[in-house]
């Protein structure tokens, strides 16, 4: 099918943000049909090859189809610029890293509060055994107090 110019280059944008999309996922172009058919939106495997390699127009149906499978709003289907911007990819992934570091202190500080506190009941608990021995009470097994 002939396109114009623009109608090609969108075409070719949002092929590739499908595909882009898809493989994301670990989707073979089959799997993303069969997603699309659960979701109500039958569409044949050699329909979507056709929409990736920009070989036919995409309806805005289709379009809103795509973004319901893969939980994009329709936007995210045309704008693959906007969506990859790499400062602000950059800026999130330092973010993410300095928030993972942050909960990796965290937890090791937690873990050692953790361990701390079994090292304390241990002691507790060898010395409420000790004590029962010494008044008579007891086998010398922990129980706990009344």
């Amino acid at each position: 099918m002939a396109h114009s110019d623009g109608s090609h280059r969108f075409a070719r944008e949002v092929g590739e943000r499908v595909r882009d999309l898809r493989r994301a996922r670990g989707w073979s172009q089959s799997d993303l049909a069969d997603a699309l058919t659960r979701l109500g939106f039958p569409m044949h495997q050699t329909t979507l090859a056709k929409l990736e390699r920009a070989q036919r127009p995409t309806p805005l149906e289709d379009l809103y189809a795509l973004s319901q499978v893969f939980g994009v709003p329709v936007v995210g289907l045309l704008a693959k610029a906007d969506l990859t911007d790499r400062p602000a990819l950059e800026e999130r992934l330092r973010d993410l890293v300095e928030e993972r570091s942050f909960f990796a202190g965290r937890s090791d500080e937690l873990e050692r509060e953790r361990l701390a506190m079994l090292s304390a009941l241990a002691e507790i608990d060898a010395k409420i055994d000790a004590l029962r021995l010494e008044i008579g009470g007891g086998d010398g097994q922990h129980q706990e107090a009344p």
